[in-house]
């Protein structure tokens, strides 16, 4: 069976983090990718306190994304 996966963008901010212990309890592996300009780490790490024995299924990525856009 093949196990079910999502990608967050944003993932440590307010919405965000609640949006991940959501995807944790409802049993997918997630991948929260966020720059912390707004958010904190530690939100994160909550979320994976929280979820309990799903916590295992949260990795977490710092990245900077930057978009241009030319007209």
């Amino acid at each position: 069976m093949m196990e079910k996966s999502i990608l967050v963008t944003g993932g440590a901010g307010y919405i965000g983090s609640h949006t991940v212990l959501q995807l944790l309890l409802g049993g997918y592996k997630t991948v929260v990718v966020d720059n912390l300009d707004n958010a904190s780490e530690v939100s994160l790490k909550r979320v994976k306190d929280l979820a309990g024995e799903f916590g295992s299924n949260l990795s977490f990525h710092q990245v900077g994304l930057s978009c241009l856009i030319f007209n």
